[in-house]
């Protein structure tokens, strides 16, 4: 990865870490889950991003974006099911046992969350889409669905096959996004979104590809130290970490760009992009 087309000593970054420039993207012209600017007779509502179905309630102080109400009630089961996925990071465990909507079961002898419907990445994707809108004002609808795209959870996601599950392997790319999201981070040069008392970070920077025809987005973010969910062994333990391309292949204008030459970091754990 390299830096050529802009100076890379120049820093700009974008960074949303406090009400006050948190608050001023609630007001973008644009529903960030289409993409349609508002008009008057539109029916608006405010998204939170992260869902606050995540979050305890002492820990909500969140980026809140504005949608039509429509776009964001198609998601509303979405966010409540991811809620119950992390419920043992944030401690919010549904009281009425009709209310859980995640069931563990066992497949060939192994203990595993039934996700039903729930896809864990195309949640994650919408999350990413809106974080590309907060921190470039523009809509980018649609992140690694429509588009070109990467990402890597934080705790495997399997299928059943003849009865037995079938992990997903972890990419090859991932600890190459892991290192270099903490060698732009050691030289303070990555966008962010920090909310909810520092229980969500997302951070971001961006890069030509190798052949010139693309600019691509770096990624990562973590939530409540969502790693411990999955499994604890050196190979396998990740953070969550990735890649998107615009449908234009561009950048934005504000959008910061990697550095040349940075810093080498210590990188004990190669999986884990918020870990030393």
């Amino acid at each position: 990865m390299r830096c050529r087309d802009f100076p890379c000593s120049i820093k700009v970054m974008v960074i949303l870490e406090t009400q006050t420039n948190r608050r001023a993207v609630q007001t973008l012209p644009f529903c960030y889950l289409c993409g349609g600017n508002f008009v008057p007779l539109d029916e608006t509502d405010r998204d939170h991003l992260p869902p606050k179905t995540i979050f305890h309630t002492d820990h909500r102080d969140p980026l809140i974006l504005p949608t039509h109400k429509a776009c964001n009630n198609a998601h509303n089961l979405t966010d409540e099911m991811m809620g119950q996925l992390l419920a043992p990071q944030s401690g919010r465990i549904p009281s009425d046992p009709k209310d859980v909507r995640l069931k563990l079961k066992k497949v060939g002898g192994s203990p595993a969350i039934d996700a039903g419907d729930l896809n864990i990445k195309e949640a994650i994707w919408r999350w990413i889409s809106g974080f590309h809108a907060a921190l470039y004002r523009e809509p980018a609808v649609r992140i690694g669905i429509d588009t070109f795209g990467t990402l890597e959870t934080p705790f495997p996601i399997g299928s059943i096959v003849d009865g037995k599950i079938v992990m997903e392997d972890i990419k090859p790319q991932h600890s190459k996004f892991v290192e270099a999201i903490k060698g732009n981070r050691e030289n303070g040069n990555l966008d962010k979104i920090i909310c909810n008392r520092d229980k969500f970070t997302y951070e971001c920077f961006w890069v030509k590809s190798d052949n010139d025809e693309a600019w691509m987005c770096i990624f990562a973010l973590n939530i409540y130290d969502w790693k411990d969910l999955g499994p604890q062994s050196a190979d396998t333990a990740r953070g969550c970490a990735g890649l998107y391309v615009l449908p234009s292949g561009g950048i934005p204008a504000n959008a910061t760009r990697e550095i040349r030459d940075a810093t080498p970091v210590v990188n004990n754990d190669p999986l884990d992009p918020f870990a030393a």
